[in-house]
């Protein structure tokens, strides 16, 4: 049987990423944090440490990060078994990423789940070649606070989130998606 564990109010709150970015007190009202992220846009939220969080890789089981991955234009796809959505985008973005092959553009699919034979068969059914990176402890899908599922993260070759696109809407396809990474591109030229 599960115990629930409620926060000692006598222990700092930890800060969301957010916060820690602007250093800001925590406040009771929400208006001036909304006003905030009105201004702030989807890409400044997150730390620059993001890309150092350990993850591992379902081929070889190797140690990597995100971070290692600099110098190119980063679709991160975050997905899990169970989404049906996931199932959906998972051949689109591997048509995105061979189309769009000449902007140095790398998709790379993260996800938090625990079975690997579930794991192993999704990608297999799904058909993707692009690398499936294995976040065990969800510490970077907490780290980006995503609590949607499919989620992609652009970013930009020196390891900066751009946009974050949450969920999948199957008549649009990913057509901002494409857009977003041929002006990264074109800013790199």
């Amino acid at each position: 049987m599960a115990t629930l564990q409620f926060p000692n109010p006598q222990s700092p709150t930890p800060q969301s990423p957010l916060r820690r970015l602007v250093n800001l007190p925590r406040v009771k009202a929400r208006v001036p944090l909304f006003l905030l992220l009105l201004g702030l846009g989807a890409s400044t939220g997150y730390g620059a440490d993001f890309g150092t969080i350990p993850l591992e890789s379902l081929e070889g089981r190797r140690p990597t990060t995100l971070a290692q991955r600099s110098g190119h234009i980063l679709l991160v796809n975050f997905w899990a078994t169970w989404c049906v959505p996931c199932r959906q985008e998972f051949p689109e973005l591997q048509a995105l990423q061979q189309k769009l092959s000449g902007t140095k553009l790398e998709v790379v699919g993260v996800t938090a789940d625990t079975d690997e034979a579930k794991i192993r068969q999704f990608v297999t059914k799904s058909g993707v070649s692009f690398p499936i990176l294995l976040d065990r402890a969800s510490a970077l899908h907490q780290a980006l606070d995503l609590n949607v599922m499919p989620s992609t993260a652009l970013v930009d070759p020196a390891g900066r989130i751009v946009k974050i696109y949450h969920g999948y809407n199957r008549a649009r396809g990913l057509e901002e998606m494409e857009k977003d990474v041929l002006a990264l591109a074109e800013k790199r030229s």
